[in-house]
């Protein structure tokens, strides 16, 4: 039986923070309280659950809070969601399905960090900051889409991330960090909203010979890797 009391005393006495979650309480579908705004510091670190709606309300994911949930397989954040902090769903090595809100700021060091089963990534425009390798050795991945907004890629954002093939970046982004794409070998396409001029313009590293960049893709629906949703 699920003991629905014992998960309501782990929130906060205004039930605004959910500081943590019981492993082996029965539930595998959690849907997160409208009242709470912030998920803690390891509040569901190592639990057996298998997905995790987040509503509007919540506002900031603390780091290792989802951290080696080995059953996790789906993530839905809301809209409201401005900070995921660091390591947050590292080692989540089922983790498949990943939506992330479009009020997304900050993105924490390695916080989804050796999820190899994610196959894409969808990033809002609103990400202002980020830390050293977000999506480090994520194996699964294939397909990136970053939305107008973002003026930089953080260093090593993408190291290790052997089968990505394709990403569209937004002609916003002025600055591509060091190691986005090291050991990205399976990288052919990149889909470049901007002009050649205006590519030529991004502080970056050079880019692998085997990388073809197209120009000038101003709609979503032109890059193929953005058709389908997760």
């Amino acid at each position: 039986l699920v003991d629905f009391k014992r998960i309501l005393s782990n929130l906060d006495k205004d039930k605004t923070m959910l500081h943590h979650f019981p492993n082996g309480n029965g539930i595998k579908d959690y849907v997160v309280p409208e009242t709470v705004k912030i998920i803690g510091s390891y509040a569901f670190r190592g639990s057996d659950i298998e997905s995790v709606t987040i509503p509007d309300s919540v506002t900031n994911i603390y780091g290792f809070a989802f951290n080696e949930c080995k059953e996790l397989k789906s993530v839905v954040m809301g809209n409201g969601v401005k900070s995921i902090g660091d390591r947050a769903f590292m080692d989540c090595t089922e983790l498949r399905k990943l939506v992330i809100g479009n009020s997304l700021e900050n993105l924490g060091m390695e916080a989804f960090a050796n999820c190899d089963k994610i196959t894409r990534v969808v990033l809002p425009g609103t990400i202002k900051t980020m830390g050293l390798f977000p999506f480090f050795a994520c194996e699964g991945l294939k397909t990136v889409t970053i939305h107008d907004g973002v003026t930089t890629l953080g260093t090593s954002m993408f190291i290790h991330c052997k089968n990505l093939n394709s990403i569209y970046i937004p002609a916003t982004v002025t600055t591509i960090s060091d190691h986005v794409f090291m050991n990205c070998t399976g990288l052919r396409d990149i889909y470049f909203a901007g002009t050649p001029e205006q590519w030529d313009a991004i502080s970056k590293e050079p880019i692998a010979s085997y990388v073809t960049v197209h120009f000038n893709v101003t709609h979503f629906h032109e890059y193929k890797g953005v058709v389908t949703e997760p």
